[in-house]
């Protein structure tokens, strides 16, 4: 089918088949589909929608049209599982999820993204690392999966690897659609609801993230809501990848592996293999850039913390040059913002809410504004629920 008569067929609210969404995509790959006919097939995409048959149909032409990587001829000792997000303020579960699942016997290689409006992207905060490569060749990246157990790496020009849903029920029907989709396409699925309304971790910020995912997987944080999401994440992975019978025996393997350092070990060889300095572990400050501006924001009056703009947070991450409002924009990977207070607690005058770390005072200013405006400041409040809803789906 030409391409003109497919994205009129499409404008027009039929269903496209496997084939012609296979040549629609491969007029993307290779140029030959220009931006006017691209923009075309995307609005009548938006406009019209697409069913499961053809979603999935889209889904393996995007996969196929790139180099897939094959891990069967490793003859890996364990299964090949991944985690993806949608993304978020204070996300930092790959860093942690990632080595934590090696060293409970999976092979994890993991192809993330750069971060893009409000939300970190978990390229960003592996590049605080000096000498961290976000782009080895592939070899490497198939060695470090099969002998560290994780890589995690970004999209290169021959690699192809999420939406932020503002209510409660788009993520839900996002969530359904990703693990309808996957598990149609011969990937068993399982997706979860978590809570984003505060940041999962108490800052936000490249090499403050890198920081804390290391105090985690070294045992220096052993409650926070960080862990208690990464740990959901992991025991899912554990039993969809038969590495444990039940719930039970993963959370038991998962929390021998994190108190024996291993899954911290697995971090600190990826950091090595990938380029890094091979003694992060033990001293992270010698290595992670540190803002010259660093000063408490205090609470203007007492109250239990009860709201947090979580996309004002993100965005003064953005101000401060942490983030980008652009692809290709260079950000700072040392400014943040630290130690910001969990929703429901209790706040005297005067008491940190958050500590920021900034390139100026000017800066540091403008940031305190930001930060003051995001929160709200009442009576007490229940904490939300962190992990709200499992979706699971076996492949057919």
């Amino acid at each position: 089918m030409l391409p003109q008569e497919a994205i009129r067929a499409k404008r027009d609210g039929q269903a496209l088949d496997a084939a012609a969404i296979g040549e629609l995509v491969a007029g993307i790959a290779d140029g030959s589909l220009g931006d006017a006919q691209i923009g075309a097939l995307a609005m009548a995409i938006f406009l019209n929608g697409m069913n499961a048959t053809e979603t999935v149909a889209l889904t393996e032409a995007v996969r196929d049209s790139g180099d897939v990587l094959d891990w069967t001829a490793l003859d890996l000792p364990g299964p090949v599982i991944d985690k993806h997000s949608t993304g978020g303020v204070g996300d930092v579960v790959s860093l942690i999820l990632g080595p934590w699942v090696a060293a409970c016997g999976g092979h994890v290689p993991m192809i993330s993204g750069r971060g893009l409006g409000h939300t970190g992207g978990t390229l960003d905060k592996l590049e605080s690392i000096p000498g961290y490569s976000v782009t080895p060749d592939t070899a490497t990246f198939r060695r470090l999966v099969k002998d560290v157990g994780v890589a995690i790496i970004g999209q290169t020009a021959d690699l192809a690897p999420g939406a932020f849903m503002p209510t409660p029920e788009a993520s839900q029907e996002l969530a359904e659609t990703i693990a309808e989709v996957a598990s149609r396409a011969g990937t068993p699925t399982t997706a979860l609801l978590t809570d984003m309304s505060q940041p999962l971790a108490p800052c936000a910020g490249n090499a403050l993230e890198v920081h804390e995912a290391l105090a985690v997987l070294t045992g220096k944080r052993p409650n926070s809501r960080l862990l208690e999401v990464t740990r959901g994440l992991a025991v899912e992975m554990l039993l969809a990848g038969g590495l444990a019978p039940d719930r039970d025996a993963a959370l038991k393997r998962l929390d021998e592996r994190l108190a024996s350092g291993e899954a911290a070990e697995r971090f600190g060889r990826m950091v090595a293999g990938l380029g890094g300095p091979a003694d992060l572990l033990d001293a992270p400050e010698r290595h992670l850039p540190v803002a010259p501006v660093v000063r408490p924001v205090l609470a203007p009056h007492a109250g239990h913390l009860r709201g947090l703009d979580t996309r004002a947070l993100g965005m003064t991450v953005v101000e401060l040059g942490g983030g980008r409002r652009q692809p290709g924009e260079a950000i700072d990977h040392a400014v943040g913002l630290a130690d910001i207070a969990e929703l429901g607690s209790k706040l005297d005058v005067g008491q940190p809410l958050a500590t920021l770390h900034a390139r100026s005072h000017a800066e540091a200013d403008q940031a305190e504004r930001q930060l003051l405006d995001a929160i709200e400041i009442g009576e007490a409040c229940p904490s939300p629920t962190l992990i709200r809803d499992i979706i699971r789906r076996e492949a057919p």
